[in-house]
Order: C-alpha cells, then structure tokens, then sequence
C-alpha cells in the first residue's frame, strides 16, 4: 500500500466516525427534547384533571386528542422521497454508466432523509399556527 492509500482509508474512517458521532448526538438531542414535550404535556393534563375535579365537574375532559393527519404526510413524503431518489439513482447510473445498486440505494435513503425534513418543517410551521 502507498501513503495515498492510507491516507484515503484514514480520512473515510474519521468521516465515518464523525459523521456516525452527530447523527447520534442529534438523535440524543431529539429524544430528549421529545421526553421533555411529553413530561410537560402529561404534567399540565394532570394539572387540569384537579383544577376540573376542585369545580366538581368531569376529569374526562381534560383528555386530549392525537394530532390528526400526521403519519399520513410523514409516511408520503418518506416514500415519495425514496423513490423519487431511487429513480434518480437509476437514471445518473444508466446515463454515466456507473453502478446502479450503489447510486439507488444511496439516492433513496438521500431523498429520503429529505422527505423527513421537509415532513419536520411543516409539522413545526403546523404547530406553531396552531399555537397562536
């Protein structure tokens, strides 16, 4: 092996590495995030069912629905993302004679991730208009 052998194999690992090391700090931050979100809301329906109960009336009503219509749009804009980049994959492979399974794949799981945020953008704009 020559030195731009190992230098190649020495940088593939640490982008690698790095790039294994945020995906899992981001994933760490979102959970957490997501776990706070969801000790708050449990805390403020708790926080409901007394004040409802002290007035005498019915503790069911502090029951909150399921965001509707959420999991549709996500699941859609993952699909149409994976194989919108699965075809475009294809189509640089058969245009520039490359291999098509890498180009596929690494098209779908690219316009995939792109699915999932565009799908964050708008749950975010969606719940900040509802918010208001």
């Amino acid at each position: 092996m020559d030195a731009h052998h190992i230098i190649g194999m020495a940088i593939a690992i640490v982008a690698i590495i790095g790039g294994l090391g945020i995906a899992l700090y981001v994933l760490q931050k979102a959970f957490q995030q997501e776990f706070m979100e969801k000790t708050m809301n449990l805390e403020n329906i708790s926080k409901e069912r007394l004040l409802l109960i002290e007035k005498g009336m019915d503790p069911s009503l502090a029951n909150k629905k399921k965001r509707e219509g959420s999991s549709p749009l996500l699941w859609g804009l993952l699909l149409a993302g994976v194989g919108f980049g699965g075809f475009a994959g294809y189509l640089v492979a058969h245009n520039f004679n490359l291999s098509g399974s890498i180009l596929i794949h690494s098209g779908g799981l690219f316009f995939g991730g792109v699915g999932l945020v565009l799908y964050y953008i708008i749950q975010r704009r969606s719940d900040a208009k509802k918010a208001k």
